[in-house]
């Protein structure tokens, strides 16, 4: 509203209200309701119009251009311009574009700061700013608003409105873009590449560069190979280090990074990243992202391999053997193996039965402990492991290596020994028998002649030796048993017992007529 004139007809006075602002919750200072002192003369409230010329300079990013509506809002040291919605017949707001905007508003005087943000419609809403001038025509003056961050909500501090103070002079308020060549070096090992998807962030002196997913028309990260990927991202200056890593997707995602070689084209520097570790799950630490330090130097970094062979022996005990998944995991002085499933063709791990298995893993050294044990799967999992004999295979060259014997002659059992599936065994240099061995036993029983001599209740004994006993166990078989005057005989392979000492006989009292 410009102003209210109001006219006495009695005296024919006219007063004056001037006024000149807004009367709107969006425009000025948002009242809707004020109180004007009244004014013997008439006078021009409102302050004159001026045209501004505002330039938009949109940033050289990836996915920097936005298709949101963009507005902005110009603060003087007379007052403000609302805001506006800038928009023409172009397609405005392209990556390393400038849009030129006419706007005719009040004369603000000095522009102090503006306002200027995205509704964050549309796909893609992100949008990265450089800067912004705008050009009084009233006052044939530039004012500069220097920006050089992005308006999105899930990059940056996430604002999409941003409040940027004016500059007597222009200036480059966003880093330039360098091209980065990096070359990433799977290991020359099996298993050592991955289909799970890559990426990486570098940190230099400057700053970072956010995550970038290697990625080419190539069958990348396969053993062996050397991949090359560019990356485009702000001068970061020196680099410090990476950050890479893996989502883990795919089957076997696990991947033996050997190196990562880093050109920055812009200095034509190199920078080197040594790697030599496993990104997986289930080989060393189980990381799938790792941070790597910048070298100068390039090198070989993989910890040496050596092929082991694994010797297990079964026990000769009834249901020794086991369907169960077997895994051992070797310790050595240089570090651990990975736990290995212990896996071949056939039927392994069958009552006194001797299996091999060739595994290839980092050089540990010299051996400390094994660990060794089975997942309890399939009926009857329980296994009786006599011993594990460890051959570290000779390289080319090599003198062939001792032997390390791990001796246990115990039950992987829940309902055996102590019920554990896992165990740990410490090394010797020799070989020896870890449990007693088997020895079958005949066992005659002499119902005697008395009349109601028989029984039909179940029958049990205990037979001890100097060597132990034998564990409870049931007289039992097809037929019809312990009749009057009858040899019934059973047969049992225990542990060797040594020379028997006693046995003890009973039975539970069941049936009719159970004396």
């Amino acid at each position: 509203m410009d102003k209210v004139i109001i006219t006495d007809k009695q005296t024919n006075t006219k007063y004056y209200f001037h006024h000149g602002k807004w009367l709107a919750v969006d425009e000025d200072d948002g009242a809707i309701v004020r109180e004007i002192p009244a004014s013997s003369e008439n006078a021009t409230t409102y302050a004159p119009l001026s045209k501004y010329i505002i330039s938009v300079f949109t940033g050289d990013r990836h996915g920097a251009g936005t298709d949101a509506n963009v507005s902005i809002k110009l603060l003087g040291e007379h007052g403000s311009v609302g805001e506006i919605i800038l928009d023409n017949a172009q397609n405005n707001f392209e990556r390393k574009k400038v849009d030129v905007f006419a706007i005719e508003a009040v004369e603000i005087g000095h522009i102090k700061q503006i306002q200027i943000g995205h509704d964050n419609s549309g796909f893609g809403a992100a949008w990265f700013l450089d800067k912004v001038i705008v050009k009084s025509e009233s006052l044939s003056k530039d004012f500069y608003f220097l920006c050089g961050r992005w308006f999105a909500t899930d990059l940056d501090d996430h604002l999409i409105v941003r409040t940027l103070d004016a500059s007597d002079v222009d200036g480059v308020p966003s880093l330039p873009l360098v091209t980065y060549q990096i070359d990433v070096t799977t290991a020359n090992v099996r298993g050592s590449g991955t289909d799970a998807n890559v990426s990486i962030t570098l940190f230099g002196e400057s700053g970072e560069s956010g995550p970038h997913l290697l990625d080419n028309a190539n069958d990348n990260f396969e053993r062996g190979k050397t991949d090359k990927f560019a990356v485009e991202c702000v001068d970061l200056g020196a680099l410090k280090k990476i950050r890479i890593g893996h989502d883990g997707t795919g089957i076997g995602p696990g991947w033996l990074l050997e190196k990562v070689i880093i050109t920055d084209k812009k200095r034509n520097s190199v920078s080197y990243f040594l790697s030599g570790q496993w990104f997986d799950a289930k080989e060393g630490d189980g990381a799938l992202e790792r941070d790597i330090a910048a070298s100068t130097e390039d090198g070989a970094v993989s910890i040496p391999r050596r092929d082991y062979k694994i010797t297990v022996v079964t026990g000769d005990r009834d249901g020794a053997g086991t369907d169960a998944k077997v895994f051992v995991v070797l310790f050595g002085e240089n570090g651990s193996t990975p736990q290995l499933t212990l896996d071949k063709s056939g039927n392994p791990f069958e009552r006194n039965a001797t299996d091999e298995f060739t595994i290839n893993s980092i050089d540990i050294g010299a051996l400390k402990k094994l660990r060794i044990g089975h997942d309890g799967s399939k009926p009857g999992a329980g296994w009786f492991l006599e011993k594990v004999i460890v051959t570290p295979l000779p390289k080319e060259g090599e003198e062939p290596l001792p032997e390390t014997f791990f001796l246990c002659g115990r039950w992987l059992a829940t309902d055996e020994d102590d019920g554990q599936i896992i165990r740990e065994l410490p090394p010797s240099n020799a070989d020896g028998q870890a449990s007693l061995p088997w020895v079958h036993y005949k066992v005659k029983v002499y119902t005697g002649e008395r009349r109601g001599a028989g029984t039909d209740a179940n029958v049990f004994m205990v037979l001890t030796g100097v060597n132990g006993d034998s564990g409870r166990r049931n007289l039992e078989k097809k037929g019809n048993c312990f009749e009057r005057g009858q040899v019934d005989e059973f047969e049992f392979e225990f542990v060797d017992l040594g020379p028997l000492s006693k046995i003890s006989i009973g039975h539970d009292n069941s049936g009719v007529g159970p004396g």
